[in-house]
């Protein structure tokens, strides 16, 4: 006895009709899903429509169709995605849908079935129903997209080139698509309006950080402009005072130093004792020093030179006056126009000290001044052979260097200076210059 029943089928029979449809909804279920999964993620509502599209025709059995989206500010369908139209037709329905279909299902809010054209009372003798004859259709099916809120975003419609009767499990599948197109749409319009937002967001963005940026840079040039104005009010004022000291020191100071030499060359020429003439005579020595002195003050004080001759003259006159204590080379280049006059005096100035440095306390024997305009920019180099010295240091105490890094830094340039003990001291000055020369 179980030998027998071991040989009987004993699970549940499965018509073949219902092992067919089973075998459908299978495939419609991993055809919706493939669609979800390849819509997962950034994508264009055009490539996301022209999916949900190709997927419509496939479940109506349909050769062509299109997908049309709402218009709120027109109240009107759109076709957004198509397939297999001829382009009369697209012209025709792109920005109005066909009124006894289409917008039929629009205003309806459900599904609108024509099996066969020619025989729609309709469409008799309207231009749509020439249109869509002329594009070979002979039958269509309109069906809403619907929004859980329950508004009409769009519609889908599918084209048949014969007369065609749907079967309730094409549309069964229509609506699942159509459920999943809606949300679709929805989702990727406003992932989409997200992004829009984001990018306008980072265009407003960097336009207030250019917009700050050129402020700042504006009150910048401002702020370096009134620095200059100050700096260049500083040297008129300190070359007024020192010509007017220099003035003094030549026509008061200078002329009294002369007036009592005079006088004691005229005591030097009376009957002396030997002793007192000796004493006199050193004396006379010391004006005559006290003097030159003045008139050498004097001359610094003043540079005449670089009035009259201009920056390259004055430069070559400050290496000469220290000739007799240090051997100096200077180097001059592109300096074949006169430049601006505060930037002469300032250059004037920053040499003099520098060189003035050298002659007082670096020890050295021999010592180099170039001068050079390339590309807009004035090159100073000042270099000596002597003891050198603690450059960290001299920047905290060193008022002729403060001085020295104060000029530069007003005209917007740059300093570097290099010392190291018994190799000497090298500077170079770079500052940015507007010139055609």
């Amino acid at each position: 006895m179980s030998d027998l029943l071991s040989n009987i089928d004993v699970r549940p029979r499965i018509p073949p009709e219902s092992e067919a449809q089973l075998a459908t909804d299978l495939a419609g279920m991993r055809r919706l899903n493939e669609l979800n999964q390849r819509l997962i993620g950034p994508i264009s509502l055009e490539q996301a429509l022209k999916e949900i599209l190709t997927l419509a025709i496939e479940f109506s059995e349909a050769d062509r169709g299109n997908i049309q989206l709402f218009m709120a500010n027109t109240n009107s369908l759109h076709i957004a995605a198509h397939q297999g139209h001829s382009l009369a037709f697209l012209d025709h329905f792109k920005y109005q849908g066909c009124d006894a279909v289409c917008e039929a299902a629009l205003r309806a809010k459900q599904r609108v079935i024509i099996d066969d054209i020619l025989l729609a009372p309709s469409l008799q003798g309207t231009m749509d129903q020439k249109m869509i004859s002329a594009d070979g259709i002979r039958a269509v099916q309109s069906t809403p997209l619907v929004t859980r809120r329950g508004d009409v975003i769009g519609m889908i419609s599918t084209h048949f080139p014969e007369p065609h009767l749907s079967t309730p499990e094409q549309f069964r599948f229509l609506d699942l698509l159509a459920f999943f197109a809606a949300e679709t749409i929805e989702r990727t319009k406003a992932e989409n309006a997200l992004r829009e937002s984001e990018q306008k967001l980072r265009e407003f963005n960097n336009t207030l950080e250019r917009q700050v940026k050129d402020r700042t840079a504006e009150l910048r040039l401002l702020e370096e402009k009134r620095q200059q104005e100050i700096f260049w009010a500083i040297v008129d004022t300190q070359e007024i005072e020192r010509k007017r000291i220099a003035e003094n020191l030549h026509n008061s100071l200078g002329q009294i130093l002369y007036g009592a030499r005079l006088g004691l060359s005229q005591v030097l020429q009376s009957e002396l004792f030997a002793a007192d003439k000796e004493n006199l005579k050193n004396v006379d020595k010391l004006l005559n020093a006290a003097i030159t002195e003045s008139r050498r003050i004097s001359h610094e004080l003043i540079p005449v030179v670089l009035e009259d001759f201009g920056l390259k003259t004055a430069v070559e006159d400050i290496c000469r006056q220290y000739s007799d204590r240090i051997k100096f080379r200077y180097r001059f280049t592109g300096l074949n126009k006169r430049l601006d006059k505060y930037i002469e005096i300032a250059i004037y100035r920053i040499v003099q000290e520098l060189v003035m440095n050298i002659v007082k306390h670096s020890g050295a024997k021999e010592a180099m001044v170039a001068v050079e305009i390339k590309k807009a920019h004035l090159l100073v180099l000042v270099q000596d052979t002597g003891d050198g010295f603690d450059a960290e240091k001299e920047n905290g105490n060193g008022i002729g260097l403060k001085t020295i890094r104060n000029r530069v830094k007003l005209l917007n340039g740059n300093i570097n200076m290099v010392s190291n003990a018994g190799q000497g001291t090298v500077t170079n000055i770079d500052i940015p210059i507007v010139t055609d020369i």
